[in-house]
């Protein structure tokens, strides 16, 4: 497939990248046909995303079982559309996705096949697996399919997930900025994702949702040295990780009796 630029595509899109990308006017893309957002609920930056879709004269719609079959009929008018995903947060099942003939694209912030699934800023500072963004086709299984364009985003000993969430999201925007069309379209139908890799559902972070001190001597003896330490202005604990020299602080707040969930 040549990689001629611009495709006519439906941007399906959620949070602070697919708004971004839309505000940029979608780079050499163009502004898209239209614009799916989240249903209602699970949306995030969902005002400018309106705001900005209607700058352009894009129509807006959000997910729901009327805005998927608007999406088949769009298909059938339409044979050389695409679909572009980024942060899309509802699962697109084989029909619509033979609909497009296959023609969909997702934006996901893991290095595939690491992470595949969600808390994808949270699993590499954990286990230790590499993190990047990457684009991808789409197939029935979520984050399965091949890969088009993908970078590393590598992990700091300094990070928490908050601060590797937004270099995610930095990098995240810059490979749909470059790689949206041109670049997937030379990649097209991608590569296979190789062997092994990670997979987390929603239910997985319930897993580090406590941890017990009690059970662990050397993790409390930790723990009540960083707590001792967090003392403004005073600086905090320094430690040493990977050859680097960090400060941390703890803040700490007791959990009422009716916000337990035990």
């Amino acid at each position: 497939m040549s990689a001629a630029p611009g495709v006519p595509y439906v941007l399906l899109g959620n949070g602070a990248v697919a708004r971004a990308f839309l505000e940029e006017g979608a780079g050499s893309a163009g502004p898209p046909l239209r614009v799916v957002l989240n249903a209602p609920g699970k949306q995030r930056d969902a005002a400018g995303m309106r705001a900005a879709a209607a700058g352009a004269g894009v129509p807006v719609d959000e997910w729901s079982p009327e805005a998927r079959e608007r999406l088949l009929s769009l298909a059938r008018e339409r044979g050389d559309a695409w679909l572009l995903s980024v942060y899309f947060g509802h699962l697109l099942d084989a029909e619509l996705l033979d609909a497009f003939g296959g023609r969909a694209v997702n934006l996901h912030p893991s290095l595939l096949p690491w992470c595949q699934g969600v808390h994808t800023n949270v699993w590499p500072i954990v286990e230790g697996c590499p993190a990047g963004v990457t684009l991808h086709a789409m197939v029935p299984r979520v984050d399965a399919g091949p890969v088009l364009a993908q970078r590393t985003v590598p992990v700091e000993p300094w990070d928490t997930a908050a601060t590797l969430y937004a270099r995610l999201e930095a990098e995240a925007l810059c490979l749909v900025r470059e790689a949206w069309p041109a670049g997937v379209l030379a990649a097209w139908p991608g590569t296979l994702q190789g062997q092994g890799g990670s997979r987390h559902r929603v239910a997985d972070m319930r897993a580090l949702d406590e941890y017990g001190l009690d059970e662990h001597p050397e993790a409390r003896a930790f723990f009540d040295l960083l707590r001792a330490r967090s003392f403004p202005p005073y600086p905090g604990l320094r430690v040493r990780s990977g050859g680097r020299l960090l400060e941390a602080t703890v803040t700490l707040r007791e959990i009422a009796d009716d916000e337990r969930d035990d």
